[in-house]
């Protein structure tokens, strides 16, 4: 597992990781103005930081690193909800969207730790081609 995510064969992930810190001003933004942020119970912020110091309308620097760290820390308290078998830990990312009927209609599968869509900058844009179907 830190092999993978170190980005030994895993060559998206390092990108991916500074893509978090640095920001990407062609993706969308992940906070609003008015979001309340909590860090790891003792820093408290708003939305409305990342707009005063980076601007608005694009993943700020530090903007995804927030919220992946928010979401490690939601994963961890919370182990045994999350993880039921463990056998599945090192696995990739991936994409999986069933109709009604348990068929599979969109698929991606990651070939790298932090990837979950083919295109991470709209992660959820397959939906606007499934959505006209």
């Amino acid at each position: 597992m830190l092999l993978m995510l170190s980005g030994i064969n895993s060559f998206k992930t390092i990108k991916e990781v500074i893509r978090g810190y640095t920001g990407d001003r062609k993706a969308k933004q992940i906070y609003s103005e008015f979001d309340k942020i909590e860090v790891l119970k003792f820093l408290n912020f708003s939305g409305n930081s990342f707009r005063q110091v980076f601007g608005d309308g694009y993943l700020r620097p530090f903007e995804l690193a927030t919220f992946r760290l928010n979401n490690m820390n939601e994963i961890i308290q919370n182990w045994g909800d999350y993880i039921l078998r463990e056998e599945y830990l090192p696995q990739r990312g991936a994409s999986i969207l069933l109709n009604d009927k348990n068929q599979v209609i969109y698929q991606f599968l990651s070939s790298d730790v932090l990837g979950y869509s083919s295109n991470m900058r709209d992660p959820l844009g397959f939906l606007s081609n499934l959505i006209k179907e």
